[in-house]
């Protein structure tokens, strides 16, 4: 569906030209099946070793006769006093601490931020995070990427072809790399052969 169909209201109750060829690129695209896979995992697994560990400590909690229960007790519902404002101050700390690692070696880092706005909202500190985006946005040495975008990178790296002697590469790719030889950041650009 065109988003002019969208701007011009002729979208209502139901979508107008309905197709699946966006949902047929989804299911044929390989990543989209590792992350339900992910999922499922997480899910089922977690759910059981939560649920085993719980029931365990609920249960030898509950026994009145157990050596340092109130400490105990205490210890698991501490954290629970206090709202996890930590993070964003955790988030300034190592975003200002990844900024002087760039500018201080040449070999190549990586800084994953994941996480869900709700909980910025919840303990009303949009501000931190605001800080933290405009403390490392807007620097052209750095690559912002989504989870598919780093994905999809990591998956074609994996196409470049060394020399035996591990002194050239070649990129068979229409995408540039950036890799770290003897301690130095170099570009392999698309289609190209580099010496190191």
């Amino acid at each position: 569906m065109p988003p002019c169909i969208v701007s011009q209201g002729k979208v209502w109750l139901w979508p107008s030209g309905l197709n699946q060829e966006f949902y047929k690129k989804v299911i044929h695209y390989e990543g989209i099946w590792i992350a339900y896979a992910n999922t499922l995992f997480y899910t089922v697994v977690g759910t059981v070793v939560d649920l085993a560990f719980t029931t365990m400590g609920a249960y030898s909690l509950s026994k009145k006769r157990l050596l340092g229960r109130k400490p105990i007790t205490l210890f698991i519902t501490f954290a629970m006093l206090f709202s996890p404002g930590m993070i964003p101050i955790y988030l300034l700390a190592n975003g200002q601490e990844f900024i002087e690692l760039t500018s201080r070696h040449s070999r190549i880092q990586l800084f994953y931020l994941w996480g869900h706005s709700f909980e910025f909202e919840n303990n009303n500190n949009w501000e931190d995070m605001e800080k933290f985006c405009a403390m490392i946005g807007n620097r052209p040495e750095l690559w912002y990427a989504t989870n598919i975008e780093v994905l999809d990178y990591v998956k074609a790296l994996k196409s470049l072809r060394f020399s035996v002697d591990q002194t050239r590469v070649y990129n068979p790719t229409a995408t540039d790399f950036w890799i770290t030889a003897e301690g130095s950041a170099v570009k392999i650009p698309a289609g190209q052969h580099v010496k190191l």
